[in-house]
């Protein structure tokens, strides 16, 4: 069991599958919260992706997490995930700004 300690977040178990490198994971989803209503939608996107593909929805208007992502995406790629980029206008529950 994992537990955590007052303050800033700090993992202090983790599961000892972690620690071999046995743990795999199908994808790998990063969106706005506000999108989470919409499962349906971004889920059938990740679908279609290769196992331990990542999935990435920005959004539309310039902003830090665009930013941050760019970064993101090549040390990600260089790790050989296949990384889909999509704009967060794709999806319904998009709140324009």
């Amino acid at each position: 069991m994992s537990r955590y300690v007052n303050g800033p977040a700090r993992l202090l178990h983790t599961p000892a599958a972690a620690h071999r490198g046995s743990v795999e994971m199908d994808h790998v989803m990063l969106m706005p919260a506000s999108l989470l209503p919409f499962k349906n939608e971004w889920q059938a996107v990740a679908d279609g992706l290769p196992d331990g593909g990542v999935l990435l929805v920005v959004p539309v208007h310039s902003s830090a997490l665009q930013r941050t992502l760019a970064h993101l995406v090549p040390q990600l790629r260089a790790q050989g995930r296949h990384t889909t980029i999509v704009l967060e206008d794709r999806f319904p529950g998009h709140l324009p700004v």
